[in-house]
């Protein structure tokens, strides 16, 4: 990286400056984000108080109308949104009143509004009021209602609606199973396949299966749910392009479908047609599937990693695919996954955003695009986010900054300056009297934090620094 990489394009004015005073002087809950979704080369995101924020590119919408914003911008300014899906190329929210909204590609139906035109913005899907789940898939959607009924729309080539034909559905469609008096708790659209489990613990798949994604010891497909087994402990699951990986009610990790990349994680590139327990460990806690890559946490906190490696997506520091869970540093406070094309994000119990991989797009959502990311780095904190950017007459540099962090500022500037980390927390003060000035940073932890400088001839300014 040069040593004079200047931000003035980086620069927020005044009025962000005052913006993020009254953020946080009415009484903001301190957490930047409560939930995190990826998608292909996008990512939507909740915050702790319900508004919705999406960043990346998307060619067929951020749900704004633009399909491009290298940091987290808010869609529209409600705030009662609970929950979040997205996919390859779109994206679903539910509100806490039960309606749902999609936006994004819908070539198959897959928003399931009654036709296959894409849609730029944030649009609501129908007018009904009890839905609870929502998964999106690159090609089809799966929903649960409150009642615990399961539906699903968008393509039906290989039976992944699971309603036994082959025709696409533009609309939500009730899907019956055997057992069906026993409701549907979570389900996952895969690629061309369905992933789903039931209160009572089992679990069920149909769709495409060539992978043996489905899991059931053979490569054909099902067109109508079939259940895997007779275990009744499955918790949760995540699904890849023809990979499933699930965890167990007693924290054991169990993984099937294609491996080519290792991304199943048993230390093979081996496929495999039924559910196979990854290791002995019996504390895992999370877990997303990417496209060809996986990401997990356990309950102590630790943060785990595999797969297809070469943008960095699995977040070791290298390019290199692995076929077994590599720890991901070494803190203790990771709390979610979310794993897309190529790009990684986890969440961390603070609420902050942490993310790494493929970033030719800005998916990382900390400004410019630098190529990808092979270790987690700090996103842009929604709060601090406010798309109000203008040319300075400070820059500072290097940045990322590692020591000390040199600000240019006109002849003669006398000023004070002030450090603010993404909770809105003075970490650091300092008064100047020179016309340049460097600042020592060695102290601060790594992250994104706000330079505020107040100057008696330009008044306040606040400058974006990232502390590697």
């Amino acid at each position: 990286m040069k040593s004079h990489l200047y931000t003035k394009n980086l620069v927020c004015t005044k009025l962000l400056f005052i913006g993020i005073t009254l953020l946080f002087s009415q009484g903001s809950k301190g957490q930047c984000w409560q939930s995190v979704s990826v998608g292909n080369t996008h990512t939507i995101a909740l915050t702790p108080e319900g508004s919705l924020w999406t960043w990346g590119l998307s060619s067929y919408g951020l749900g704004d109308g633009s399909v491009h914003s290298n940091i987290p911008k808010q869609l529209g300014t409600d705030t009662d949104w609970k929950f979040i899906s997205t996919e390859n190329k779109h994206s679903f929210a539910i509100k806490t009143d039960g309606s749902l909204w999609g936006w994004g590609y819908n070539w198959s139906g897959q928003l399931g509004n009654g036709t296959n035109t894409d849609l730029e913005f944030l649009t609501r899907i129908g007018t009904d009021t009890d839905w609870d789940w929502v998964s999106s898939g690159p090609s089809h959607s799966v929903g649960i209602k409150t009642d615990g009924s399961l539906w699903a729309w968008g393509s039906n080539v290989k039976g992944e609606l699971g309603n036994g034909g082959s025709e696409n559905s533009h609309l939500p469609i009730h899907i019956i199973s055997q057992y069906d008096s026993t409701k549907w708790e979570k389900a996952f659209a895969g690629e061309i396949f369905t992933i789903a489990i039931k209160t009572d613990g089992t679990l069920w798949t149909w769709g495409h299966n060539s992978g043996g994604q489905l899991g059931d010891g053979t490569t054909t497909e099902k067109r109508v749910p079939f259940k895997i087994g007779s275990d009744t402990d499955w918790a949760t699951i995540a699904t890849g392009y023809q990979h499933v990986i699930a965890i167990k009610t007693d924290g054991t990790l169990w993984a099937w479908g294609i491996n080519n990349f290792g991304q199943l994680g048993d230390g093979t590139n081996s496929q495999r047609i039924t559910p196979t327990q990854i290791g002995t460990d019996t504390d895992w806690k999370a877990v997303d599937a990417g496209v060809h890559h996986t990401l997990t946490t356990k309950t102590d906190g630790t943060l785990w990693a595999w797969g297809l490696n070469g943008a960095g997506s699995v977040g070791d520091n290298t390019i290199i695919n692995r076929n077994a869970p590599v720890q991901i540093g070494m803190e203790t406070d990771w709390q979610s996954v979310s794993a897309g094309n190529l790009q990684s994000k986890a969440l961390k119990t603070d609420g902050n955003i942490w993310a790494w991989g493929y970033n030719n797009s800005g998916q990382v959502g900390n400004g410019p695009s630098t190529g990808s990311v092979r270790t987690p780095v700090l996103t842009n904190c929604a709060v601090l986010s406010l798309d109000v950017i203008e040319q300075s007459v400070y820059s500072v540099y290097p940045n990322p900054v590692s020591n000390i962090l040199t600000i240019e500022t006109p002849v003669g500037a006398n000023y004070k300056l002030k450090v603010i980390n993404q909770l809105g927390q003075l970490v650091l003060r300092q008064n100047k009297n020179t016309s340049s000035s460097s600042l020592d940073v060695s102290t601060l932890s790594k992250g994104l934090y706000f330079l505020n400088i107040n100057s008696e001839n330009d008044g306040k300014q606040t400058v974006k620094f990232i502390k590697n």
